[in-house]
């Protein structure tokens, strides 16, 4: 049996830490454990620290999965770049951009078109750079980014985002 926990709001408290006794009663339980979360890989281990069994970690939402703590990829569920010619052209009258996650095994940081973004969004972004191993990297075409990613976040208003759903099927 495989026991899935999401991290963020189940098991963290409010200092987003997993509490020692909930470490303790996880390693008892002695069957396989899957912690899934939509963080990156970096920011995910800043709460899972504690965490000395081996278990299994699926980030930015599964799309990788690893066993841990070798931090062995065990599977990829990637998108492929064709998508974002199609965000782009759904988008194009937004006023965010989006951000493209070049995931665990590319150095688990973002790509982003800095001109794409507003100030205040810019100083969102900050912060969630802080949360990376690695430096973001900016990028102005497609052309510069990798064929598969494993995340995409889009950034706007409730309206525009309803349009996420109207994108035809990647083959």
């Amino acid at each position: 049996m495989l026991f899935a926990f999401d991290i963020d709001g189940t098991l963290t408290d409010e200092t987003h830490q997993i509490p020692d006794e909930v470490v303790s009663y996880l390693e008892a339980m002695h069957e396989p454990i899957l912690f899934i979360t939509g963080r990156i890989f970096s920011f995910a281990m800043k709460t899972l620290h504690k965490i000395k069994f081996p278990y299994y970690l699926g980030v930015q939402n599964g799309a990788d999965i690893l066993k841990m703590p070798e931090k062995k990829l065990v599977t990829q569920h990637y998108l492929d770049k064709s998508i974002l010619l199609k965000l782009d052209h759904m988008f194009d009258q937004r006023e965010e951009d989006f951000l493209v996650y070049s995931g665990v095994e590319s150095g688990d940081y973002c790509y982003y078109r800095e001109s794409g973004f507003s100030k205040d969004a810019l100083l969102y972004l900050d912060k969630l750079k802080s949360l990376s191993a690695e430096p973001w990297k900016k990028y102005s075409s497609y052309e510069e980014l990798p064929d598969r990613f494993p995340l995409v976040k889009i950034f706007g208003t409730p309206d525009e985002l309803s349009k996420v759903y109207e994108i035809p099927e990647v083959s």
